[in-house]
């Protein structure tokens, strides 16, 4: 797991995109996971065919209970391996609507 820099604004929208890959010496599809906190997100996706890669992603609004929090990003396995590439996590939104912009 690694844990972002950044942590949880009210507002925001953060997608996690995950390429998954199905090995063909070792079939094991992995894990996703995008935590908010204690909120745990699990990316969703179509498994990849042998030998193939797949896009997963996870998906959460975070509101003003979640300002604050740490975000991490999971990936792991419940076999003996699995492969991941191009980790990619986005924030898009305007923030907290409550917190004023600054005056000119």
């Amino acid at each position: 797991f690694q844990t972002v820099g950044d942590t949880a604004l009210s507002g925001l929208t953060y997608t996690l995109l995950v390429d998954v890959g199905l090995r063909k010496d070792f079939p094991v599809v992995g894990i996703v996971e995008l935590l908010v906190g204690s909120t745990v997100v699990t990316a969703t996706g179509t498994n990849p065919t042998s030998g193939n890669w797949s896009t997963f992603q996870a998906q959460f609004t975070a509101t003003s209970a979640d300002i604050g929090a740490a975000i991490r990003i999971q990936l792991r396995s419940n076999g003996q391996q699995a492969t991941f590439d191009n980790v990619r996590l986005d924030a898009t939104g305007t923030g907290d609507p409550a917190i004023p912009e600054p005056g000119t």
